[in-house]
């Protein structure tokens, strides 16, 4: 091909590409594609670079010192462009070293009760979370103002808090060489979050004694039954009997003072004071027998009717009656007071009596409310006196409650509970709900040693409202225990020594025994 050809070949094709990029039929073309950021990314202008600001002199002379070199201060207007540094010429000093702070020991204390609860919070209330035992150590953290109550670090790395009381604290000293002496954490002496006066019944009848809860100031008040400290803590309420009539007493703390209130009541029993200190409900025997007695019916007419399930020793027996023979069934019977509520006004022993159950007995008057007073009867369980009516509720149905004891804010009540072969105590809510067993004997003084189950009667509360006073023979004689008011922690509240002082008969007869107040 020539090349006059070529070229014209080459001229016709380019004509013809440029003719296939138009619309020479009038059709649209497809349009063009949007060009996106990424692939014709936007410049980013250049910015002058900021002037840095300069070190200050001290910091470089303190890295000096920590790295024992020589660090040359400059400012940054100063500072050249980055080149290698040159050596110094003159040796290094040798920086002297900064001693580390000491960390001050934390005070510690021993336990010196058998068994004591850390708690997940300031209070007996809250979550048991270890129980630390006599003699262990923990550390104390901090003191909570309100409540006296420390929180401690175990050696089991547990976080929580105790009573102090019965902790033995002990300031820690650090081990560092240092003047820095740990400032002290301030905890509580011992027995001031919890402390009072108790009365103690030492038997029914018999001496009534007083000391403080630290086993002090031990003290003989008087004698009687049923001995109840008035709410301001400065009264005793008492009952003496002569033969089978009574007198309700008052008489100061200090054995001064003493007066007889009202007399001529039978066998009147446990006397308990009015929130106002005003009055004093008392129980006393209205009909029915003290005594055992025997008696005997004729069958000429048919078996006759009494109560089989109290008699005992039934027996017949012949009887000549109009020369003729007649038999008789004969049978005894036990003892079967009728028992029946007085309220006494202290001030001139005016009284009126409250229709209450034919068996009411160990009456407590409500601090919460006045005009409740509650007691056990017989084989109903607890019932509420109105003493402005007289109307009487019942509280529980159930016959092993006794001898009812309020709590100071009146949330509570505690009574001793009849468990089968023993007594034990039980709490309840002040509406007779959410009853809680306090007390209860391990399977191994039962089953493995082979003793009888303890005995747990007698509840009082502290005056503030966080522990429970109660009397027990767990130890083989009746000792004065205490607990939190959920049962934890139980352990005697006084030592051998005030203990051996402290010869307390209990005959179950419902005895009110214990006081604790202000």
């Amino acid at each position: 091909m020539s090349t006059h050809r070529k070229i014209t070949a080459i001229l016709a094709m380019v004509l013809l590409l440029a003719l296939a990029g138009c619309s020479l039929s009038g059709e649209q073309r497809e349009p063009a594609k949007r060009l996106s950021a990424a692939d014709f990314p936007t410049p980013v202008p250049t910015q002058p670079s900021p002037t840095p600001t300069p070190f200050p002199k001290q910091a470089l002379e303190l890295a000096a010192q920590l790295t024992g070199t020589e660090t040359a201060v400059v400012s940054a207007a100063d500072a050249p462009a980055p080149t290698a540094t040159p050596a110094p010429t003159q040796p290094s000093p040798t920086a002297t070293p900064i001693p580390p702070t000491p960390t001050p020991a934390l005070p510690t204390g021993t336990v010196t009760s058998y068994g004591l609860n850390v708690r997940a919070g300031a209070g007996a209330g809250f979550d048991i979370l270890e129980e630390v035992h006599l003699g262990d150590t923990v550390e104390i953290l901090v003191t909570d103002a309100a409540s006296g109550w420390v929180q401690v670090r175990t050696a089991a790395g547990t976080v929580g808090w105790v009573n102090p009381e019965f902790l033995d604290v002990t300031d820690g000293v650090s081990t560092a060489e240092t003047s820095v002496q740990p400032a002290a954490v301030p905890v509580p002496a011992k027995n001031t979050t919890v402390g009072g006066r108790l009365l103690v019944q030492l038997k029914s009848g018999g001496d009534i004694m007083m000391l403080n809860r630290d086993g002090s100031n031990l003290h003989r008040v008087t004698s009687g039954i049923d001995p109840a400290l008035s709410p301001d803590g400065e009264r005793v309420a008492f009952t003496r009997w002569q033969g089978a009539e009574g007198t309700v007493y008052v008489i100061n703390t200090d054995g001064s003072g003493e007066r007889p209130v009202a007399g001529e009541i039978r066998l009147v029993k446990n006397p308990s004071w009015s929130p106002d200190s005003r009055k004093i409900a008392v129980n006393f025997q209205r009909g029915g027998t003290q005594d055992a007695h025997r008696e005997c019916r004729s069958l000429i007419n048919g078996r006759p009717n009494f109560n089989y399930w109290q008699a005992y020793d039934i027996e017949t027996e012949i009887r000549i009656m109009n020369g003729q023979p007649v038999p008789f069934l004969c049978w005894w019977m036990p003892p079967d007071a009728h028992w029946q509520l007085r309220i006494i006004t202290v001030a001139d022993g005016s009284f009126e009596d409250m229709p209450a159950g034919q068996y009411a007995f160990s009456p407590a008057w409500d601090p919460a409310n006045p005009w409740r007073v509650v007691s056990a009867v017989g084989d109903s369980g607890l019932v509420a006196t109105d003493v402005n009516s007289g109307t009487a509720e019942p509280l529980t149905d159930d016959p092993n409650d006794r001898l009812p004891t309020f709590s100071p804010d009146g949330r509570f009540i505690a009574v001793t509970y009849r468990q089968d072969t023993h007594w034990d105590i039980h709490r309840l809510n002040a509406d007779g709900s959410g009853r809680v067993r306090l007390t209860e004997t391990p399977l191994w003084v039962t089953a493995v040693d082979e003793k009888p189950a303890w005995n747990n009667v007698s509840p009082v509360f502290s005056p503030d409202g966080s522990e429970i006073a109660f009397l027990t023979d767990r130890t083989g004689r009746w000792e004065v225990w205490v607990m939190g008011v959920d049962g934890s922690n139980q352990r005697p509240m006084f030592s051998d020594a005030v203990n051996d002082r402290l010869q307390i008969e209990y005959a179950f007869n419902d005895e009110r025994v214990l006081g604790w107040g202000q």
